[in-house]
């Protein structure tokens, strides 16, 4: 048996009995990240009744609110109880914390792979909630370069890519933001690129500046301009997935989000449809709080269309679970990141990006994050 980080011991008079659900949807989409956002919405204002299953929790957020775990000090709400201890512990050696929390419904799994380790987000808007939101569209030359040819770039530029950016409001960071004593290492980086010949260029991204600014009048508590926006932004103002196209989606009054629905598998029916395993849980956030109260209750769902979307790392596992079903399954699109229909967040080492780059980089440092405001 795979023990989990915080999961109740094993009872010694055997496992309890898992009370089984079934039920019956029109079309399920799993996970709730950019993926799952824009085919909730899409699907919904084709007239579908959407049901999406999310694993996690909803994060609301507002001014001054303490609603995710801050950089400077880490809790239980950082990591999602389903993580495998032996990824969590390369994790606290990279930050250097320790992270033994108790079990909770927490927002980051790490997954160890070969020589990697991923991380996805849980909650109800994915990885929007925490990723950087570098908002960037490629060129005509790189877009042609690497994605396949049968996407037609002239229409991605006057139809998608604009589409997408009025959607998450993008905008670059105030001079007077980035002029401010907290910003001083992206001036630093900002002259030594201009020195070295590059051009530079602040990047696009899905934030209300007015927010990070009332941060440095003191009106609000710092999240962003201090860094812990890396673990969701708490003063609220990011245009995340759950603000945006999951809140269109849900006020058209076809599409239900399903929290604490974890899904294990997915498999195709013998009368064509698909069959999609869940575990849900039914407690409450403070049970969950409690070791020994995380109990899950299995759930079928029927359903003649389900895509496969969220954290990249989570998606493939799911596919080798699929067994015969799993050659059907990969015939439908991946509606993960990636050009259309939502952004393809990249971050960039000391906050500078090549306009050029065709691919992601690796990430930076935590407490570098706030400071990520361009590209050169």
């Amino acid at each position: 048996m795979t023990k989990h980080i915080g999961a109740p011991a094993a009872a010694t008079t055997g496992p309890a009995r898992v009370r089984l659900a079934r039920e019956e949807r029109r079309a399920v989409v799993i996970g709730s990240g950019f993926g799952g956002g824009v085919a909730a919405l899409r699907l919904a204002q084709a007239g579908v009744p959407v049901t999406v299953l999310e694993r996690g929790r909803r994060w609301p957020t507002g001014p001054n609110s303490e609603t995710f775990s801050r950089v400077s000090g880490l809790d239980k709400r950082a990591l999602w109880y389903g993580t495998l201890p032996a990824a969590v512990r390369p994790l606290a050696q990279l930050i250097r914390t320790p992270l033994n929390f108790g079990p909770y419904v927490g927002l980051l799994e790490p997954v160890l792979g070969q020589n990697i380790l991923g991380v996805c987000a849980a909650g109800v808007g994915g990885g929007s909630l925490v990723y950087q939101g570098m908002t960037l569209q490629p060129s005509e030359e790189v877009f042609n370069t690497w994605l396949p040819q049968e996407l037609d770039y002239r229409r991605m530029n006057e139809v998608h890519y604009p589409r997408v950016a009025a959607m998450l409001r993008t905008a670059t960071a105030p001079d007077e933001l980035v002029s401010s004593s907290n910003y001083s290492a992206a001036r630093v980086f900002a002259e030594r690129v201009r020195r070295a010949g590059y051009g530079l260029e602040k990047i696009p991204m899905p934030i209300d500046w007015d927010y990070a600014l009332a941060e440095l009048r003191g009106e609000m508590k710092p999240s962003y301009t201090n860094g812990d926006c890396a673990l969701g932004v708490n003063n609220g103002g990011k245009h995340s997935v759950d603000v945006t196209y999951l809140s269109q989606a849900e006020a058209t009054g076809k599409v239900t989000v399903e929290t604490h629905h974890n899904v294990t598998s997915v498999a195709r029916a013998a009368d064509g449809r698909w069959e999609v395993h869940v575990d849900r849980d039914l407690s409450t956030n403070s049970a969950m709080r409690l070791p020994g109260r995380i109990v899950p209750h299995a759930l079928l769902i029927t359903t003649t269309a389900v895509p496969l979307t969220g954290c990249v790392v989570h998606a493939l596992t799911l596919h080798r679970r699929l067994a015969d079903a799993r050659r059907d399954l990969l015939r439908w699109p991946y509606c993960g990141p990636g050009p259309t229909p939502s952004p393809s967040p990249r971050s960039g080492g000391g906050g500078f990006r090549r306009c050029r780059c065709p691919s992601p980089s690796r990430s930076r440092s935590l407490s570098s994050v706030s400071r990520r405001l361009w590209r050169w």
